[in-house]
């Protein structure tokens, strides 16, 4: 969601509205248990670690005002 600050704003001044925010896991899943597990060997890797995505954020956005 780091984007949706600037996103969102810009997309109702182009005359959309914002309808859903879906969340999709990209580390495995096993059953429902997200399995994936940093487990760095020394602080550098920990903070690589740290940034990896795990998932992507995707808006779903619908054009206000017009009628089909």
């Amino acid at each position: 969601m780091q984007h949706s600050s600037a996103l969102i704003p810009a997309a109702q001044h182009a005359g959309l509205g914002w309808l859903q925010h879906i969340v999709a896991i990209t580390a495995p899943i096993v059953g429902q248990q997200i399995t994936w597990r940093a487990r760095p060997a020394d602080p550098g890797m920990l903070r690589a670690a740290a940034h990896l995505t795990v998932h992507l954020d995707l808006f779903v956005f619908v054009v206000l005002g017009r009628r089909g």
